[in-house]
């Protein structure tokens, strides 16, 4: 993300989103969240430039172009994204797995990607999670000085595992759920 560029969250509300929306705000991003209704104010004071409630409207048919879309959600066809994707924007998917869908499924998301970006002045990549020192540095510098704040929905005892797992399930959760170990 560039400052100034135009960036699409798709899950703004969850427990990655709502860190993509700060950063993205950190670095000078115009940001719009993509969230169930519940989430569209929380969203917003996030910060978010604007909210896009999926219940209400789809964003694969507006007439809105991102130069960046962060995918964390996987529930649109690459081919309804790329119409609202800017002709050199950049598409991130990081979702589409979960205990409802088969791997194949994600498999076959991430092989269509790949397949698709060759033929497109438009790049569509993945996120691969890596540890990295420096980034975790500056993650923590960031919390540290107030410039990113951890959004927590539910916090369960240990005993309590089974039922948080199932709440996070549910795709409803808003921000991070934790297990309170001790």
């Amino acid at each position: 993300m560039q400052p100034g560029q135009r960036v699409l969250i798709i899950g703004a509300a969850g427990g990655v989103g709502t860190f993509a929306v700060q950063i993205g705000k950190w670095l000078g991003a115009h940001l719009t969240g993509v969230c169930s209704t519940r989430n569209v104010a929380f969203v917003q004071s996030i910060g978010a430039d604007r909210a896009i409630d999926y219940t209400l409207q789809d964003f694969t048919r507006s007439d809105d172009q991102y130069d960046v879309i962060f995918d964390l959600v996987g529930n649109h066809p690459l081919k309804a994204i790329r119409r609202v994707l800017r002709s050199k924007g950049t598409f991130v998917g990081c979702g589409g797995g979960g205990p409802d869908k088969p791997a194949s499924q994600l498999l076959s998301m991430m092989v269509g990607r790949l397949v698709t970006s060759p033929s497109t002045s438009q790049k569509h990549t993945g996120v691969f999670a890596k540890v990295n020192a420096a980034d975790l540095n500056v993650l923590g510098d960031l919390l540290q000085f107030g410039k990113i704040e951890p959004a927590l929905d539910r916090s369960y005892p240990l005993s309590g595992v089974a039922e948080a797992l199932r709440y996070v399930e549910s795709y409803h959760a808003r921000g991070k759920v934790t297990i309170a170990v001790a």
